[in-house]
């Protein structure tokens, strides 16, 4: 009779102790996952940034060029980012005239951060009002 209620209470503290470990294991598995997603949004929107104030440059940089050459078409550069990544960054710009006399400056942006970010790309468009004297 008493070896039958050791072997119960044995039984009963090994089916406890297996579901302590299957809720632990699984509160951790949950916190792994969360902490990988909230990492990999993390990288997502730093490239996100990245294209927007990549976008902001080449406005600035056509910007100049057509204060000094108004005759100034558009150019495609590669910025170094100096963040220590392998991120390819590159800037087209272009410049577009209308009948008007305005000018749009019209910046492509892309980035590529490597093998686990997708490559993003933006374009924007910027109004330029030539200065009048």
């Amino acid at each position: 009779m008493k070896l039958a209620k050791s072997k119960t209470r044995r039984a009963a503290i090994l089916v406890a102790v297996l579901v302590t470990m299957l809720v632990v294991t699984s509160i951790v598995g949950t916190a792994m996952m969360l902490s990988i997603r909230g990492h990999r949004e993390g990288r997502s929107e730093r490239q996100m940034m990245q294209v927007q104030f990549l976008c902001e440059a080449g406005a600035l940089r056509a910007t100049e060029k057509l204060m000094t050459d108004p005759t100034f078409a558009g150019d495609r550069w590669r910025p170094e980012l100096g963040d220590g990544s392998e991120a390819i960054a590159e800037i087209e710009t272009k410049v577009i005239r209308d009948s008007n006399q305005s000018l749009i400056i019209e910046v492509i942006a892309s980035l590529e951060a490597g093998p686990f970010l997708h490559r993003v790309q933006r374009t924007k468009q910027f109004p330029f009002r030539v200065p009048t004297n």
